[in-house]
């Protein structure tokens, strides 16, 4: 098997580097069992190509934080102030490819378990480095590698390789391949490589996935390919409670304030404080809207102005009605905060912007907020004012 860029390695003797091998997988055993839990921001971009075609079209681009916590990984999107126990699939819901395993699970499973049977593949110089790689088998009875698609997840066998640095024994590479796929998961081939590097968590730096790519074909010829970064890594307490944009706030004598109730029919001015843009923007980003005018009842102020809500991107698209291209927006919004109080909020956009170049819905099928805009720079811009309606 090449590596990533396509050179082959120099063979050897495989007998002669059992300890070579062991030093690394030792090392990075190490690493991973001082690992403290954590969460790192995660970008995905989906893309998909047609039987026989070279050029892959975006399909979506999902934003997500993921935790190590307890040796499992655990998925929010960001902005909740909770990870729970949920898959992925849960979270991001059926359609594109996604996977699993590439934050640190297929490590775990390669260098901490006996489950890998592994053979000398070589070594070379590559910037400075000596690499080198090693192959690996892992059968089916002993994987733990779960693939799903139309079904429940299947349990495959697997094989792949470990690039490393012999000086420092760094992994740099690893890549796992699906192998003897079952026919039900109408794929015909599945696989994944992590480029790993050194990060900063607290006062300490750890090795830990920097990207991934993960690539599925199914058996029509069309491939699904994600590709994946991890940012912005941060150590965190507690089991699996974190708050990833939310300040805690507490009454001068440190008891802690009364949430926000706001009662339905509020009809409320705010202006996005954002721009979302398609060419940076994903599924999961978190959006604001500032509310513009104090909200009355019977007199009384319910809401001020200036008021924070607080919600995420969930479409972000462009389409053709009538000879006219328009940018679309989906958001679901879910929070409100002022007088340093926060409380759970339930509204949509009835009215977007001004003039007839905008206009908004509801999607039915999921209740989200559906902006739209006549533009050709694909851009909501900040300032675009929103007139939500409580739930």
């Amino acid at each position: 098997m090449p590596n990533a860029s396509g050179r082959r390695f120099r063979g050897g003797a495989a007998d002669a580097h059992s300890e070579l091998l062991a030093n690394i997988r030792q090392h990075m055993a190490e690493n991973l069992a001082r690992l403290p839990n954590y969460t790192c921001r995660e970008t995905i971009e989906r893309t998909s190509a047609a039987r026989g075609s070279k050029h892959f079209a975006l399909v979506d681009r999902l934003r997500l934080e993921v935790a190590y916590v307890g040796g499992r990984e655990m998925y929010a999107w960001p902005g909740e102030d909770r990870f729970q126990d949920r898959s992925i699939v849960e979270i991001v819901g059926k359609g594109a490819a996604i996977g699993a395993g590439n934050f640190a699970m297929h490590a775990r499973a390669v260098f901490t378990t006996n489950a890998p049977v592994f053979t000398w593949a070589g070594e070379e110089e590559r910037e400075g480095r000596n690499v080198v790689r090693f192959d690996f088998t892992v059968a089916r009875d002993k994987s733990r590698y779960a693939i799903q698609t139309v079904g429940a997840p299947e349990i495959v066998a697997y094989s792949g390789f470990v690039e490393a640095d012999a000086g420092t024994l760094d992994p740099l590479r690893l890549a796992v391949q699906a192998a003897d796929l079952p026919p039900d998961l109408l794929l015909a081939g599945a696989g994944e490589i992590m480029e790993y590097g050194r990060l900063r968590i607290g006062d300490s730096n750890f090795l830990l996935p920097q990207s991934s790519e993960l690539t599925m074909t199914g058996i029509n010829g069309v491939e699904d390919r994600n590709q994946t970064r991890f940012e912005a890594c941060r150590e965190f307490a507690g089991e699996s409670t974190v708050r990833f944009d939310v300040d805690e706030t507490a009454t001068a004598g440190g008891t802690a304030a009364a949430p926000i109730a706001l009662p339905a029919g509020l009809l409320m001015e705010a202006i996005l404080r954002e721009p979302i843009d398609q060419a940076d923007y994903a599924r999961g980003d978190v959006v604001h809207a500032v509310v513009s005018r104090d909200v009355k009842k019977a007199g009384k102020v319910i809401v001020p102005k200036g008021a924070v809500i607080t919600g995420r991107v969930t479409h972000v698209f462009t389409d053709t009605f009538r000879s006219l291209v328009y940018f679309g927006v989906g958001m679901r919004f879910h929070a409100i905060e002022f007088g340093g109080r926060r409380g759970d909020f339930a509204g949509q956009v009835e009215v977007a912007g001004i003039g007839s170049d905008y206009s908004a819905g509801v999607d039915k099928a999921t209740g989200d907020s559906m902006v739209y805009v006549k533009t050709k720079t694909e851009r909501l811009a900040a300032g675009t004012r929103l007139m939500l309606r409580t739930k």
